[in-house]
This record gives structure tokens, sequence and C-alpha cells, in this order.
């Protein structure tokens, strides 16, 4: 069995192999996740690798095991191919490790994100829409489920560049996510 420890102060965590790991010719003896590197930018990537594999949309980020997977292999810099041949353990507490970090991320911006959605009108989702339009982004499951429409919202909400939402650290960039989300869906 492998052991491991981690560091909140600088969302690393090492994870030592229970035996040595080889593929295709390089070995391993521990895999070390650094959370701290991951954005808003790099949650984007990891949906958008899932779409392609055929996956659509997530409910929740931190509860999905190819999430968690794919948010393993950006934090250690292996790829996900590797991160799958690990033996079953190390896999799981790879994974748990990522589900721990996602569900950690608590942002002062999200919990402000219901009051600042408040004081928007109906013409700021109008703008969004024209956005989208333009970008060709099509809103398929609807807006609260749909990231780059809540992303758009929360940069407009807290009078921000995107960019800046999708600086955030990847935890708290999914809770901005999701408070919008569940502002959208009358649920905060």
């Amino acid at each position: 069995m492998g052991t491991a420890t981690m560091k909140q102060e600088t969302n690393t965590y090492t994870h030592r192999l229970g035996e040595v790991f080889t593929y295709e010719d390089r070995e391993y003896n521990e895999i070390r996740l650094d959370f701290g590197t991951l954005t808003g930018k790099d949650g984007l990537d990891i949906e958008q690798e899932m779409q392609a594999e055929g996956i659509g949309f997530l409910r929740n980020e931190a509860f999905d095991g190819g999430y968690q997977l794919i948010t393993a292999a950006k934090a250690s810099g292996i790829a996900k191919d590797v991160l799958l041949a690990l033996p079953l353990r190390d896999c799981a507490a790879l994974k748990r490790e990522a589900q721990r970090y996602l569900v950690n991320g608590n942002s002062t911006l999200a919990n402000e994100m219901g009051d600042k959605l408040r004081t928007l009108t109906g013409d700021t989702l109008q703008i969004i829409d024209n956005e989208l339009r333009a970008e060709r982004h099509l809103v398929i499951n609807g807006a609260a489920l749909d990231t780059w429409y809540c992303l758009k919202l929360a940069a407009k909400a807290a009078e921000v560049p995107e960019d800046q939402i999708l600086g955030l650290p990847l935890n708290e960039f999914l809770n901005v996510k999701m408070a919008v989300r569940y502002f959208l869906m009358g649920l905060g």
C-alpha cells in the first residue's frame, strides 16, 4: 500500500507507490500532485477533453471520477494513461486527493456571488447571449449548466475580465461557477 503526505498550504500531495511502477520504460516511485498550478483555464480544458471523449455535461466536477483523474494528471504532469495503468489502490488514492482538492475550494468571490448577481438586470443576459453567439458558442443544456455562460455572468457580476475568473485556482473557479449555476436555477 502506498503512503501519502498532503501540504494544505501549498496544495501539494505526494503519493508514494506501494512498489516501483514501470510504464513505457519509465519508473515511478512516487507521484507528486501540485494542485496549486491549476486554474479555471485548466477546468475548461478538462471539460473540453471530456467532451471530446463523448462525455457531456457534468453535474458536479468534484464527484466525477473522470474529472478527478484528469485533474490528477494535470497536477502531476503525468499522462492520464499512465495513471490509469497504476495499481487500483494507487490510482484511487490520486483521484481521492483530486476530489479533496476540488471540494475544498473556498472563494470570497463565490461567497459574494449571489449578492453581486442580484444587482444585474435582464440586459446582462442579453449581452451574454449575444457574446456567445458572436463566439459561435451554442448553449445546449441551458444557461445554468453551461460553463461559458456561467463564466461570463460571473465576470459581469464581479465587474472583472473573464481572464481574471479563469485565473482563479481551479477549486475556487468551480465554486464560483457553482454559485452562478445555483443562482440561475433559483437555488441561491
